[in-house]
């Protein structure tokens, strides 16, 4: 039987926003030109807040893992998607789950 995700594993949120973290630290990011609304805080919420559908996409695939989710997905989900908001102001929910898709599919057999 199918397992429906309520929460998001801790470890997953916290590597997302240390790959939100790994971008915000680059010159890219300090010298862009679309500043957040609600600051660094908001910024990085907006970025975690995507650690569920994240986790229930993996789980879905969970047997074909090649490499370590954290590390492979969680962790460059949450830097990639930090480079799409502070450089185009937005991610449309088709990125952001396209995203998460390729990310998987890379760490897949």
């Amino acid at each position: 039987m199918k397992t429906i995700r309520t929460l998001a594993e801790p470890l997953t949120i916290a590597y997302i926003a240390m790959g939100a973290q790994t971008y915000m630290q680059t010159a890219e990011f300090r010298h862009r030109e679309t500043q957040t609304e609600g600051g660094e805080l908001e910024f990085v919420g907006d970025i975690i807040s995507h650690a569920r559908m994240l986790d229930s996409k993996a789980d879905e695939r969970q047997d074909d893992f090649s490499g370590v989710f954290l590390y492979e997905v969680a962790e460059e989900f949450g830097n990639k998607l930090a480079q799409r908001l502070a450089l185009m102001g937005e991610a449309s929910p088709a990125f952001i789950e396209g995203l998460a898709d390729a990310l998987i599919d890379t760490c897949c057999r």
